[in-house]
């Protein structure tokens, strides 16, 4: 199922291997260059963080699925680890791949792995049948909302 290699503090990644995650994880899930390379700089403990480590899974030399965790500094109230980003090419979103991908990241987050999930991404079942279950809602307040109370 290709072959993976981890990427923390201690291992490094090369700026080979940085671009190839940022380029990777930005094709795919539509986020910006400049807040991906926060999270592997944030994963590899390239700026004050409490860390983590990208995981990249790789088939002919090509990524095919990357994931970055953080770790959380507080214990306790919240996972130790939390999936900032992640990304599976197309034609390896099956589910035995993906399930084989999460429990990498399972494993290597010791089982205390959090994520944040849209309402509809379409591997959420995928994720239930793992064993991860809904913990909290988030609610995020918008600025150009105004807050309007009923009293």
């Amino acid at each position: 199922m290709g072959n993976y290699t981890v990427f923390d503090a201690f291992t490094g990644i090369s700026p080979f291997e940085k671009l190839g995650v940022i380029k990777f994880l930005e094709q795919h899930i539509g986020v910006s260059k400049a807040k991906i390379q926060m999270a592997v700089e944030y994963a590899i403990k390239d700026c004050p963080s409490f860390g983590g480590l990208i995981l990249v899974v790789t088939q002919a030399e090509e990524p095919v699925a990357v994931a970055i965790i953080h770790k959380a500094g507080a214990n306790g109230h919240q996972a130790k680890h939390t999936l900032a980003y992640y990304a599976i090419s197309e034609k390896f979103q099956t589910e035995e791949f993906v399930s084989d991908f999460f429990d990498k990241l399972i494993n290597l987050s010791n089982g205390d792995l959090a994520m944040h999930l849209d309402a509809n991404d379409p591997v959420l079942g995928v994720f239930q049948k793992m064993g991860f279950q809904q913990h909290r809602v988030e609610y995020r307040f918008n600025g150009s909302n105004k807050l309007r109370l009923a009293v």
